[in-house]
């Protein structure tokens, strides 16, 4: 009975002597960020404030002063985690935390978002801010974040009128206490 257990701890200690070692698996690439919100001046410089929701189910607000320097990342199509990391982590507070189960069923809804259909209802925002509610795509193989626009309010307005999208612009709202205007899909 003995045997097995012999064996296998004189293969660990030939490995061992021999520079050898057992492979672990790989730590899978997991989606870390999840959700944003964020307000912008438009053409008026910071404040550039916001909300972000991470796969913990932490919810967080950040925010730059009109001195701060601005976040700059390279592309404006797909971000690093650091990239983001970078944004999110300027005067950042932590507001709560999201219930698993319902941020389990918020993830499910990114993909539908994902697929649209897009409206351009033109509207302006009255007050000079520019406003972004953003589901994030984690791509594995390029460890890049993609968003997905959910809606937009500013120099001209954007609506993803899909069910999913309208479900998780509605939920962020709700959370954050951010504004959020639906929009009919009549007229798109």
């Amino acid at each position: 009975m003995a045997t097995p257990y012999i064996s296998r701890l004189s293969l660990l200690l030939i490995f061992t002597l021999s520079g050898c070692s057992l492979s672990q698996p790989e730590e899978e690439s997991v989606q870390k960020l999840l959700f944003e919100i964020n307000f912008t001046q438009g053409n008026w410089g910071p404040p550039y404030n916001g909300y972000y929701i991470d796969s913990e189910g932490g919810l967080y607000r950040f925010q730059y002063a009109a001195a701060d320097e601005p976040w700059k990342p390279e592309s404006g199509q797909r971000f690093t985690e650091q990239e983001l990391q970078e944004k999110y982590a300027h005067n950042r507070t932590s507001l709560g935390t999201i219930n698993a189960g319902t941020l389990s069923n918020m993830i499910q809804l990114i993909d539908a978002a994902a697929q649209g259909p897009y409206c351009d209802e033109g509207l302006i925002s009255e007050n000079g801010i520019i406003m972004s509610y953003i589901a994030y795509r984690f791509e594995p193989e390029t460890q890049a974040y993609t968003p997905v626009m959910l809606w937009v309010l500013g120099n001209g307005g954007l609506r993803n009128l899909s069910d999913g999208a309208v479900d998780l612009s509605e939920w962020l709202a709700q959370v954050t206490g951010a504004p959020y205007e639906p929009w009919p899909k009549e007229g798109c």
